[in-house]
């Protein structure tokens, strides 16, 4: 009996060491200290590679920034540039016109002086078909000059257009502006 009362004592006293284990290892595996432990490493570790992303995302917004930034000041010199560029191409191209004006002025004999030397146009220009004649310059007639006539524009303009010219392509070959040709044609369609 007594062989049978100890391996029951013994039994017992293992029992009781099991459920003290098996207690201890429950609770410390679901305590809340442990839950809230993991939570806040994974927590932790969420937050951090947020920053990380934030930071990185930042650091290419900065880039892209000062890469506009380079691309507009760029910009802003090149229209600087051509518009520095506009301005004398238009000062030069007044003073080709001015020049062109004051040699017309000074080559072209007045009504007394081209009488006092009994010079007479052989060549009426109001005959002259329109194709000979080069609008805005001068037609120079046996010691006359005399600018394409304001009738032949429209005229010419009318023509081209009937043949089927576009706008642009009458005021190209017309050397004019496509308004100057529009209003040609507005005033050809009132008539």
């Amino acid at each position: 009996m007594t062989t049978i009362a100890i391996v029951a004592a013994s039994l017992c006293i293992l029992n009781v060491l099991l459920w003290v284990v098996l207690l201890s290892r429950f609770s410390r595996l679901f305590s809340t200290d442990g839950i809230l432990k993991r939570t806040r490493e994974e927590m932790t570790k969420m937050v951090s590679d947020i920053n990380n992303n934030a930071d990185r995302n930042i650091s290419l917004i900065d880039d892209r920034i000062n890469t506009l930034k380079k691309i507009s000041e760029e910009a802003e010199q090149k229209i600087a540039a051509a518009k520095e560029e506009i301005a004398r191409l238009e000062v030069s191209k007044s003073a080709v016109a001015f020049d062109e004006r004051a040699y017309v002025a000074q080559n072209v004999p007045t009504v007394s002086s081209m009488l006092e030397n009994d010079v007479v146009p052989l060549v009426n220009i109001d005959n002259i078909a329109p194709e000979i004649i080069a609008p805005r310059e001068a037609v120079r007639v046996q010691g006359s000059v005399s600018a394409s006539t304001p009738r032949v524009f429209p005229k010419r303009v009318q023509e081209l257009y009937q043949r089927g010219y576009s706008i642009e392509q009458i005021a190209h070959e017309l050397s004019r502006s496509t308004s100057e040709v529009s209003f040609a044609l507005d005033m050809g369609m009132l008539k």
